[in-house]
């Protein structure tokens, strides 16, 4: 399982981040190639763990794992910038 950091606007560039938009659609970017992949079709749970495993959208890439997601859940409502 691969923990992901909460990062509001995918803003510094790195890998393993997640946020969240204004319509709850949470976004995570690939911790191996940073794709973007949105988690419309998955469960989070309480402690931030994602099921079913989520897969990079980039075809070349080939990660499909486990991930949690570290800060979730989110504190207040999500506000767009």
């Amino acid at each position: 399982m691969r923990d992901v950091k909460h990062d509001p606007l995918l803003s510094n560039g790195s890998w393993k981040t997640w946020t969240a938009t204004a319509k709850a659609i949470v976004i995570v970017a690939c911790p191996d190639c940073g794709g973007l992949a949105s988690l419309v079709d998955h469960t989070i749970f309480p402690d931030g763990t994602v099921k079913p495993a989520v897969s990079c959208p980039d075809i070349l890439c080939r990660f499909h794992e486990e991930v949690r997601l570290v800060g979730w859940p989110l504190p207040g409502p999500v506000k767009e910038e």
